[in-house]
């Protein structure tokens, strides 16, 4: 009886480092291995552990972005600077003025 005991938690240990070992993130990975309890776990409640930190520190990053997006609010912000008058945004005019005449939905289709 004390034997096959032994034997599941010498496998339950090693599964556990395995798992832990595995993890791609390092945040999620520190705090199990910051619990104290840990070792008193099964793999199963590790598992949900890492499952509720992982889903914890998702919607923690959800809910700390902006609704746009930190790509689109920096895009918009680009855009909305005013031109300067000399020739670099003249050039940058004609340019965009080509681009559109070339990549027109309708190119057969001139006006």
């Amino acid at each position: 009886g004390g034997s096959c005991k032994k034997k599941i938690s010498i496998a339950n240990t090693f599964l556990r480092a395995q798992f832990i070992r595995g993890l791609r993130d390092g945040w999620v990975r520190e705090q199990l291995l910051q619990d104290s309890s840990i070792k008193d776990k099964n793999f199963d409640e590790l598992l949900k552990k890492a499952i509720a930190l992982e889903a914890s520190r998702y919607e923690s990053g959800q809910l700390s972005r902006p609704p746009d997006g930190p790509v689109d609010t920096h895009r918009i912000i680009k855009r909305a600077k005013p031109q300067q008058g000399n020739h670099c945004s003249r050039k940058r005019q004609s340019q965009t003025r080509n681009f559109s005449r070339q990549y027109s939905p309708h190119p057969h289709h001139r006006s």
